[in-house]
């Protein structure tokens, strides 16, 4: 697997009544427009991105394990002439994670970089589940998206939290209609909330966080997210565009780059 690869990938082994289940979860994170792996900008092909790529590696995955759950983590449809599309029924960034059968898409703050009702249609064309915990409409003080999803597998109980890095109002500030009606919480409050709601309906809880190492504003990162958030097993990180994979205090931290 190359080296790009690596950090997309977390094989879980669990042993539920008795048996063995293996659970194989794979994240991809900040895409950009990426669809083949060529740089519009600069005209060139690159090797180390594109979601041509990635549909060889889950392809292989996929062959090789029973159970598989795909994660894109945000910032999928900005850049590289992306929004030549936008007037599409749905883009064919969404599309092809249509085709790849991605289980989930977090939320990342590119998402609103273009007309609300673009970001909506592109929700509702997706197959399967978009997350964002602390994203919240004001008029009725409900998630704009789900804030997590439960999967059952062979028994175990998995559950995947989203989680949007919270600065919308302040780099969409020009353009309110952007994130018109909506509402950006902090961890503290969006997490606990959750977790407090999810107690007890889970074996494995993933987190699944459009945020860097560090917040650029100050706030909380993915780092200290772990630290005040131990009940995760693996954090799932994007937005910064680095690649790690490390522990923080018992729970797994990956991001797998751009």
């Amino acid at each position: 697997m190359k080296k790009w690869l690596w950090g997309i990938f977390l094989l879980l082994t669990f042993a539920i009544f008795g048996k063995e289940v293996k659970i194989v979860f794979l994240e991809t994170s900040d895409i950009h427009g990426r669809l083949f792996s060529y740089d519009y900008a600069i005209g060139e092909q690159k090797d180390n991105n594109g979601l041509t790529r990635v549909a060889t590696i889950l392809k292989q995955q996929r062959k090789e394990n029973k159970n598989v759950i795909v994660i894109d983590n945000g910032d999928l449809l900005q850049d590289n002439s992306a929004e030549l599309f936008n007037d599409e029924a749905v883009h064919p960034l969404m599309r092809t994670l249509n085709d790849l059968k991605y289980d989930v898409f977090v939320l990342g703050n590119h998402e609103f970089n273009f007309e609300k009702a673009f970001l909506e249609r592109n929700i509702k064309g997706f197959k399967g589940t978009v997350l964002a915990s602390n994203v919240i409409k004001k008029s009725n003080n409900k998630p704009f998206v789900k804030p997590y999803v439960i999967k059952k597998i062979d028994g175990v109980r998995v559950v995947i939290v989203g989680y949007l890095v919270p600065h919308i109002p302040i780099w969409e500030a020009s353009t309110p209609e952007h994130f018109e009606d909506l509402k950006f919480l902090g961890p503290e409050e969006a997490l606990s909330a959750t977790l407090k709601e999810l107690e007890g309906k889970y074996d494995v809880l993933i987190g699944s966080f459009h945020l860097g190492r560090e917040d650029e504003k100050g706030g909380v990162g993915i780092m200290e997210a772990a630290k005040k958030f131990p009940q995760f097993d693996i954090i799932f990180a994007g937005h910064e565009h680095a690649v790690y994979n490390t522990d923080v205090d018992g729970v797994k931290t990956i991001e797998p780059g751009a």
